[in-house]
């Protein structure tokens, strides 16, 4: 959650949107719950399917796997706090649940194509 009890906002769940029901609402438990367990296992079965299935179904809906999906949503929620905060690239890590920088620079590599550091070089050149 965002200072103020805002719920955070995700352009990718926007550009993403699904219209089965169950996967829009598991997409909002995962922006609530970024530093839980996100794993397929996990997630399937609070969705009430195998992870397989679940695997296929998120494929099938929005063009990404389970874990491209978490990934994803990781970033974002990363991105709005280095955009909004003074917090360090840790405490970012820890908040958004890449469990280290070190996790979080790869990801973001792999999402945007430039690491968590230079995308906060960037940001605040741009301020």
């Amino acid at each position: 959650m965002r200072p103020g009890g805002q719920a955070q906002y995700s352009h990718m769940l926007s550009s993403q949107a699904t219209t089965f029901e169950p996967l829009r609402e598991l997409q909002v438990y995962m922006l609530e719950n970024l530093r839980g367990d996100l794993s397929v296992e996990t997630l399937a079965e609070r969705i009430g399917m195998s992870p397989r299935h679940f695997s296929r179904v998120c494929q099938r809906e929005i063009n990404m796997t389970p874990g491209q999906l978490v990934n994803r949503l990781r970033v974002e929620a990363a991105q709005q706090m280095i955009d909004s905060s003074s917090l360090g690239l840790k405490e970012i890590a820890n908040a958004c649940g890449f469990g280290s920088v070190d996790s979080m620079r790869r990801i973001f590599q792999q999402a945007l194509g430039i690491t968590a550091a230079e995308y906060v070089q960037r940001f605040k050149r741009a301020r």
